[in-house]
């Protein structure tokens, strides 16, 4: 095989990689929705934030299943639905609450605070109107990157560090 062969055959992949996470996102946001609509109540989604295409790694599996157990225990029974999402965009959690979205979403925060990996999840709650709360929402200002510590979604938009950094500083945390 040539390299344009080789280098075809790899761009091929991760085109069709790139388009299952992007399927796999309409979907869950689908079924979120179908779940607002059905139960008429606010509904969680906790993710891990990892960036790239490889989003099932054993890393993001083991702080995922940290996540759960946490979001879980917060929980304490009051739900009406936990369901594990696995797709092309990595694990996801989907929880139909019993309680108010502003109070859940402040409880997210404070996890996503207090936890030594709550800052590479990404704990939303939706309200009944099919909209994801933000700190902003509650009064709080933006969360910060995680290399540099300046605002996350203006190192995002401007792609201020590599993929493979961020990946580095994610796994880094994970691993302590």
């Amino acid at each position: 095989m040539d390299q344009n062969t080789s280098e075809s055959s790899l761009t091929l992949k991760l085109e069709h990689q790139a388009e299952a996470i992007l399927k796999d996102r309409e979907r869950r946001s689908d079924y979120t929705l179908t779940l607002i609509e059905s139960y008429q109540k606010p509904v969680f989604v906790g993710k891990i934030n990892y960036p790239g295409l490889c989003k099932n790694t054993e890393n993001v599996n083991s702080t995922y299943e940290k996540m759960c157990e946490t979001f879980i225990n917060a929980l304490g029974g009051e739900y009406d639905l936990v369901k594990h999402w696995q797709g092309a965009d990595g694990p996801a959690l989907i929880v139909v609450l019993k309680k108010s979205d502003l109070e859940w979403k402040r409880k997210c925060v404070q996890i996503e605070e207090s936890h030594p990996h709550g800052r590479i999840w990404d704990l939303d709650v939706y309200s009944l109107e099919s909209i994801p709360l933000s700190r902003e929402d509650l009064g709080l200002g933006h969360r910060s990157c995680l290399v540099c510590s300046d605002s996350a979604k203006v190192c995002t938009a401007l792609k201020k560090h590599s993929i493979q950094k961020i990946i580095r500083r994610i796994d880094s945390i994970i691993e302590t």
